[in-house]
C-alpha cells in the first residue's frame, strides 16, 4: 500500500482504488505518476507529495543520518525501496509482455528471482 507524509509529518496511505485517510475536509487528493497532490475546495493545488511503496521507503526518505554513516536500518530500507522498484518494472514489463516477465518461477528456479533483482539493480533500467 503506497503512502506519503504530509508537510507536519504525518503520513496518510492510499488503496489502489484510491481510498486514502487524508481528512477530506482539508483537499481532495489526486495521485498521478507517483506524486500525491492536494487539492482544497477552490479547485487549487495547494501541495504536491511523493508516494513512496513502503513505511520504510518513506521513513528513510525523513530520516537521514547527519553524519554520513549509514546503520543497518537505513541499509535494509534503502534495498526494500529498491525491491520495491524491482516490483513495480517487473509488474508494468508483465502486462507489456508475460512471457519474459512471468509473475511465478517455478520450484526448481525459484532462484532467478535473485538473477533477475541483482540484474536489474544492476542496470539503468526504471
Amino acid at each position: 500500500m503506497p503512502y506519503f507524509a504530509d508537510e507536519n509529518g504525518a503520513i496518510y496511505h492510499i488503496t489502489a482504488d484510491g481510498a486514502h485517510n487524508y481528512p477530506t475536509t482539508l483537499a481532495s487528493v489526486l495521485v498521478k505518476d507517483g506524486v500525491v497532490t492536494l487539492v482544497n475546495k477552490e479547485g487549487q493545488a495547494t501541495a504536491d507529495y511523493k508516494l513512496w511503496q513502503s513505511l520504510t521507503a518513506l521513513a528513510a526518505s525523513i530520516e537521514p543520518e547527519g553524519d554520513g554513516s549509514v546503520s543497518l536500518d537505513d541499509a535494509v530500507a534503502e534495498l526494500h525501496t529498491e525491491i520495491e522498484r524491482f516490483k513495480a518494472y517487473w509488474i508494468k514489463n508483465n502486462e507489456l509482455t508475460p512471457e519474459d516477465f512471468p509473475l511465478r518461477f517455478p520450484a526448481d528456479n525459484a532462484g532467478a528471482w535473485a538473477e533477475q533483482f541483482l540484474f536489474f539493480f544492476d542496470s539503468d533500467d526504471e
